[in-house]
C-alpha cells in the first residue's frame, strides 16, 4: 500500500500497516481452512463412533431380554428367602459343629440357583 499523498510517513508505518493487513488476511484463510477441516473430521469422527455403537447396543438389547425380571425375582426368589429365614429359625438342632440349618440353606440356595439358571434359560 503506498503512502496516501500529502501525508508524512517518515517511518513507513503506513505500508507497515498495509503488509501486516494482508499478513493477517493470509492468515485468516488459513485458520478457516484448518477449522473447517477440523470440522470435517468430527463429523467423520462421529459417524465412526455412531457405527461402531450400533452394534453393541444391539448387544446390550439382546442381553437385557434375557435378564431376570424384578417380578420374577420377587415371585421366585423373595418366597424361597423367607422359607429360608423359617427355617434357620426353627432348625437348630446341632450334629457335631454344624448346625442343620446351615445344610439346609446350602440346599435351598442350590435350588434358588437352578431356579433362575432354569428361568432364564428357559427365556
Amino acid at each position: 500500500m503506498p503512502p496516501h499523498k500529502g501525508h508524512d510517513d517518515p517511518y513507513g508505518m503506513i505500508i507497515e500497516i498495509g503488509r501486516l493487513t494482508e499478513r493477517l488476511s493470509g492468515l485468516e484463510k488459513i485458520v478457516n481452512l484448518h477449522v473447517t477441516a477440523m470440522d470435517k473430521n468430527v463429523i467423520l469422527a462421529k459417524e465412526e463412533m455412531e457405527r461402531r455403537i450400533l452394534p453393541i447396543n444391539e448387544q446390550l438389547a439382546n442381553q437385557a431380554k434375557r435378564f431376570i425380571t424384578d417380578e420374577a425375582v420377587r415371585l421366585l426368589v423373595l418366597p424361597i428367602a423367607g422359607d429360608v429365614a423359617q427355617l434357620k429359625k426353627g432348625s437348630n438342632i446341632s450334629t457335631g459343629e454344624k448346625k442343620w440349618s446351615d445344610h439346609l440353606i446350602t440346599v435351598i440356595i442350590g435350588a434358588i440357583v437352578i431356579l433362575i439358571a432354569w428361568f432364564i434359560k428357559g427365556m
